[in-house]
């Protein structure tokens, strides 16, 4: 949404001084768009050449978007009759579609405080965007399942480290006793490791091993119940307590795998 209202607010700027000197409508409006598209791409490209950022289409879109909705504001209100009130409900038709993102955010903000202490139970689709997949693929799947009604299916690849990470949820585990999660491996036995950290953890810019608590657990054929008592996460860093009000992550991953492999995430709680 940054993308949307930098745009909108650019727009208006420039098009307030090319209305000032007495530019056609057809230039500003062929100037608003390209301005909109030349600046959105520029910065895309830009983040091409930062570690950690990515080219998207859809945040291109998202300028064009803002910088559209800015031009018919000002231009809408110059029109008469039908043609003003097509102009304002496209406006009102873009706007709401840059909206619903958020929307969908925020039902499921409140969904996550509202389930706490469960962490997820993967019931509703937007809970994936919870997950940082890290590449691997991820579907809800209604079999096999070990609470509700869907667990989430993992396709891992054969990268050094496979995994997801979740990375919105209430951070406050404070008064618990630990966390605990299901996990279903059709095949062969796994190794799986996993990772817990709080925000000094991140703060630290560095991230180290020993900074943050780790564990790992063979998977056997068919369903598996991880549990770590939260006084082995708090005593985990080296040097100082982790600070379980603060929590900020969780992921688990497989390494340097020689195929593709399956397992399935359920029931990912507090106790």
């Amino acid at each position: 949404m940054g993308h949307f209202f930098f745009f909108a607010l650019l727009v208006l700027v420039l098009d307030s001084y090319w209305c000032s000197i007495g530019r056609s409508d057809f230039f500003r409006i062929f100037a608003a768009l390209f301005t909109s598209i030349f600046v959105g791409l520029s910065i895309e490209l830009i983040q091409l050449n930062i570690d950690g950022r990515f080219f998207s289409w859809s945040d291109v879109v998202t300028d064009l978007s803002g910088g559209a909705i800015a031009l018919l504001w000002k231009t809408g209100r110059n029109l008469s009759g039908i043609r003003s009130i097509l102009s304002q409900f496209v406006l009102i038709i873009i706007v709401f579609l840059n909206l619903v993102p958020i929307g969908i955010a925020l039902s499921d903000e409140y969904r996550a405080y509202r389930e706490f202490p469960l962490l997820a139970g993967f019931e509703n689709k937007a809970e994936l965007s919870r997950w940082a997949d890290g590449r691997v693929s991820l579907s809800m799947v209604s079999s096999p399942r070990c609470q509700g009604g869907y667990s989430v299916k993992i396709i891992l690849t054969t990268d050094k480290y496979s995994g997801l990470a979740l990375h919105d949820f209430p951070g406050d585990w404070s008064g618990r006793q630990g966390l605990a999660f299901n996990v279903f491996n059709p095949g062969q036995p796994i190794i799986l490791h996993y990772r817990v950290h709080d925000f000094q953890h991140n703060s630290n810019n560095i991230e180290t091993y020993d900074d943050r608590y780790n564990g790992r657990t063979v998977m056997e054929n068919g369903w598996n119940e991880i549990v770590i008592p939260l006084i082995d996460i708090i005593e985990a860093p080296r040097g100082r307590n982790m600070d379980v009000t603060k929590i900020s992550g969780f992921g688990m991953f497989v390494m340097e795998q020689t195929e593709r492999q399956v397992l399935f995430l359920d029931n990912v709680r507090l106790l």
